[in-house]
């Protein structure tokens, strides 16, 4: 719950991916929830929830039309990885940003992520957290200064 509004997680984005945004946004509504959390997870190979910043601008203009807002936009990133993606040219901070800019533009007041999902350390090498901290902070606060 946002406040005195019930926001809807499970199932949204399926949704959203498989029917458009008018049909998740319909159904929301009809399930009584007034706001909604979008999942974009990022991984090799699979493609983008939004194609680009028009796909996510119409996204909202659908969702609104229903009433429905975005009340959190979550990602789930590997921000270690200097490739990410269908575009392998992208490192997991530029996609980051990226998801950044997509939840300013749909008016999400929060951008949730988990930071490390599917981090595979190199052959042969089994990093402590304590070895990786310094890289993922340097990392995450690169999308923060870019965020702000």
């Amino acid at each position: 719950m946002i406040g005195n509004q019930l926001c809807m997680y499970a199932f949204f984005t399926d949704i959203l991916r498989k029917e458009g945004a008018a049909e998740a946004a319909r159904f929301a509504r009809s399930c009584g929830f007034e706001a909604a959390e979008i999942l974009e997870a990022v991984r090799p190979g699979a493609p983008y929830l939004f194609a680009d910043v028009q796909a996510v601008e119409r996204a909202r203009a659908m969702m609104g039309a229903q009433g429905v807002r975005c009340a959190c936009w979550s990602v789930s990133i590997n921000i270690l990885s200097d490739t990410l993606g269908p575009q392998s040219d992208r490192s997991g901070v530029e996609m980051l940003k990226r998801s950044a800019d997509h939840a300013r533009i749909m008016g999400a007041p929060f951008l949730h992520h988990t930071l490390t999902i599917g981090y595979t350390p190199p052959e042969g090498a089994l990093p402590t957290v304590e070895a990786l901290l310094p890289r993922l902070f340097e990392r995450a606060e690169q999308v923060a200064a870019y965020a702000n």
